[in-house]
């Protein structure tokens, strides 16, 4: 028995508004549940209201909790199907319109929910009007139909009202699947790999696990898929063809190993935004359309004058500006002067993903905890940032270097460094740096 959601925490105002729409239990009790069927087409777009539950911290700041996406179900075994890798749009919209006309409200109560196979309807119906916030989630999730195992991309585009923030109104989309609805085949493998506030939803695909009637790729491919656009109807089968509907095919078909790309929002590059990516050519790889840009000049010097050749793992990201211009930041692990992944490569684009600027950190020999007084000396051959290992390039979405930025301006890079260099080291430690936009490295 399994049933998993997808979560999102943010900080809101005020109170709470009276619990709709947190969950939904079926008609029936047990199996099967009431979980979304992706391969369903009157489930490939479903909109309900979801209201966030408030806590708060010891430093007094207001949170609130909800769950917005359950997982999907197809094998009758199981209430839903694993939730793979999951994220958030890194910009939020503002003044725009809601992502549909009517959405779905309930209070929690047995049989009532979206699901129109297994729920009873909701009584109510609500039409937010003017303007509104808006961010979007997604997720993959693990699918078994008829001994084919293959994976579902879902999207969430949440908006809400600033003056009401604690009541997220959700357009829950079925983005693509590698299964197709009659169940003859998997085409293989699909990835989450990140999405921007508009709902432009980036997916990896690849032939892994694939079999029956479906033509699986001969490679590794990116996907953009147009979440915003779908509705009810066809699945959006992704395989060896490309995608049926809704989708910009970005690398098609690549003989070369290329992990889950982040990218460049819409709201920052417009039109539908920009693929970015790396592969394991150590090249940066970007572009609005196939064919893609790559190369490696996003690699930049550290304050010794080294400047690092080869990386490791997927690219963090950021709408923020923290070096001096461009559109967004990335950053990426990097192999240091003895041949140990030990540098933090920071990079600025620009609306078309040119590289702007770069710099590197390499963290010091020896690190001292300014709270604890704990000690890390640099072992070599040993010391490194290590989460790129194992199935991190294929299954997960997220870069292994964080980038942020305070309310004081001042900009940080984050990486947890393993002690004694194995992936399932017990020591690790999270080492982060500060920077200005000049890429100075401050400490």
């Amino acid at each position: 028995m399994r049933s998993i959601h997808v979560m999102t925490l943010l900080a809101i105002a005020g109170s709470a508004a009276a619990v709709h729409g947190q969950d939904s239990i079926a008609n029936t009790p047990g199996l099967p549940g009431d979980a979304i069927n992706p391969l369903a087409g009157n489930q490939q777009v479903l909109s309900y209201v979801a209201d966030l539950t408030p806590f708060g911290t010891s430093w007094g700041t207001t949170f609130g909790i909800v769950p917005i996406m359950k997982g999907v179900r197809t094998d009758p075994l199981f209430f839903t199907g694993f939730v793979g890798a999951n994220g958030i749009s890194d910009d939020l919209l503002q003044k725009v319109e809601y992502a549909s006309d009517s959405y779905a409200l309930w209070e929690v109560a047995p049989g009532v929910g979206v699901n129109p196979d297994s729920n009873t309807a909701p009584s109510m119906f609500v039409s937010p009007t003017g303007t509104s916030s808006q961010f979007a989630v997604g997720m993959d999730n693990s699918l078994d139909v008829n001994g084919f195992g293959g994976d579902s991309i879902s999207t969430a585009i949440v908006n809400y009202d600033p003056d009401e923030p604690n009541r997220l109104y959700v357009t829950r989309i079925e983005a693509g699947s590698t299964v197709d609805a009659a169940g003859t085949g998997a085409s293989g493998s699909g990835v989450f790999s990140s999405l921007d506030a508009d709902g432009n939803t980036y997916v990896r695909t690849d032939g892994f696990g694939s079999g029956g009637a479906l033509l699986a790729p001969s490679g590794e491919n990116w996907f953009r898929i147009k979440a915003d656009e779908r509705v009810n109807g066809a699945v959006n089968l992704l395989d060896g063809n490309g995608a049926t509907s809704n989708a910009d095919w970005l690398l098609v078909n690549s003989g070369n190993r290329h992990p889950q790309p982040s990218n460049v929002p819409a709201s920052v590059a417009g039109n539908d935004g920009l693929v970015a990516g790396a592969n394991f050519s150590s090249q940066f790889v970007r572009g609005a359309m196939a064919p893609l840009t790559s190369a490696s000049d996003h690699f930049g010097p550290d304050a010794n004058g080294f400047t690092p050749n080869d990386h490791r793992g997927q690219l963090g990201q950021t709408t923020r500006n923290l070096l001096n211009s461009g559109v967004a930041t990335f950053a990426v692990a990097a192999k240091d002067q003895p041949d140990d992944t030990r540098q933090i490569n920071v990079w600025s684009v620009d609306a078309t993903g040119g590289v702007v600027e770069a710099h590197s950190f390499p963290p010091p020999f020896t690190l001292v905890d300014p709270t604890d007084g704990k000690t890390i000396n640099y072992i070599p051959g040993t010391s490194e940032f290590r989460q790129y290992v194992g199935i991190t390039g294929f299954r997960s979405d997220a870069g292994i270097v964080g980038l942020g930025q305070d309310a004081d301006g001042n900009n940080y890079a984050a990486a947890v460094l393993s002690e004694f260099g194995v992936s399932f080291d017990l020591a690790m430690q999270s080492v982060v740096v500060r920077f200005d936009e000049a890429g100075d490295n401050e400490e």
